[in-house]
């Protein structure tokens, strides 16, 4: 229920429930009407330009990346890598795998373990149509993909909280209290608050920051994109 209300809330949806109350409205109250049409049209618009999108989530990615001059002084005992979705019944993989958003955390999560020898605790439950849980999944990439084996999983957790929850208790058992917590760079601010609330010690390992191309630019910056409504989607 929390999903679909999800989707319904967030653009594009709620955008195209204004434009169609406006076109309810057509025959009865054509002001009203109006003003919801092209209040849609404009925040279709507005949504749906790299202009927008690339400002609201760089808005959101406030913490740099990690330092690796400074490894020795964090004094991190783990990195937890934070599940973002699955790519269900992947046919070129004939099962389930890790979404291009996982895929980018356990890269960089690989890297970090690389440079810092530190194990890995993978967090992510059983979601949707998923027939094994997100931690799995990344488990299974980690260690047939780029050769990082024995790490720890937890797969009962279904939102940000929960994985805070839940990789607390594992970590609590390990005598591990600080860690680098690894995600996307516009989700580090919710998921540091929800780690915090365990107690436990953050050090921020975010990754996937929104950079500048040519298509982010100048005139490119006005002219509507799909993959920037998707953007301003995740803001």
């Amino acid at each position: 229920m929390t999903q679909v209300l999800e989707m319904l809330l967030l653009p594009p949806s709620i955008i195209i429930i204004f434009m169609l109350l406006g076109m309810l409205f057509f025959f009865c109250k054509k002001g009203l009407s109006f003003f919801f049409i092209f209040t849609g049209t404009m925040f279709l618009y507005l949504a749906s330009i790299p202009l927008v999108s690339n400002y609201l989530l760089q808005n959101l990615e406030s913490y740099p990346a990690v330092d690796l001059s400074k490894v020795d002084q964090h004094n991190a005992r783990a990195i937890v890598i934070l599940g973002g979705g699955h790519y269900p019944d992947a046919p070129e993989y004939n099962s389930d795998t890790v979404s291009q958003g996982t895929l980018v955390r356990i890269r960089y999560g690989a890297w970090l373990h690389r440079h810092t020898g530190l194990p890995i605790l993978l967090t992510g439950g059983t979601v949707g149509t998923a027939k094994v849980s997100e931690a799995r999944l990344m488990q299974q990439v980690l260690d047939e993909e780029f050769q990082i084996r024995n790490t720890w999983t937890e797969g009962k957790s279904s939102n940000t909280l929960e994985n805070a929850i839940f990789s607390q208790k594992i970590l609590n058992k390990k005598g591990i209290q600080k860690i680098y917590l690894v995600t996307h760079a516009w989700h580090m601010d919710r998921s540091i608050e929800s780690f915090q609330q365990t107690g436990l010690e953050i050090i921020p390992a975010p990754t996937g920051y929104t950079t500048s191309s040519y298509l982010t630019k100048g005139i490119h910056s006005f002219i509507p994109r799909s993959s920037a409504l998707f953007d301003t989607n995740k803001a």
